[in-house]
């Protein structure tokens, strides 16, 4: 179980507003899909109460967006060449900062 942690949280939540705003300038639209979440969603998505940093807002999932020839495109495929830019620049921009293409959840953001 994680225990709330005040400053971490804000720390999280400054470092997504410069991710988001990196992001548009990249003609990136990432779109704050889940950001809190607690133990009813939880077992909505799992099944069970599993453990997660989105219970204490210190993880943040996106949905992403692109214009390609004036037409707004879902990019879907975590395995998608656009993903792998941004998992390196959110974690680029802190030591405590992991992305979750390691674990298949490519995008989940988080500061722990």
């Amino acid at each position: 179980m994680y225990k709330w942690n005040t400053e971490k949280a804000i720390k999280h939540s400054k470092l997504i507003a410069d991710f988001i705003t990196w992001g548009h300038s990249k003609g990136y639209y990432l779109i704050l899909d889940w950001a809190k979440r607690g133990t009813v969603n939880q077992i909505e998505i799992y099944g069970y109460d599993r453990p997660t940093l989105h219970k204490i807002c210190q993880a943040t999932d996106f949905t992403l967006f692109i214009i390609e020839n004036d037409t707004l495109i879902w990019i879907d495929d975590g395995e998608h060449e656009i993903w792998g830019e941004i998992a390196d620049y959110w974690e680029s921009l802190d030591k405590d900062n992991k992305s979750g293409r390691d674990w298949q959840d490519t995008n989940h953001m988080q500061t722990s």
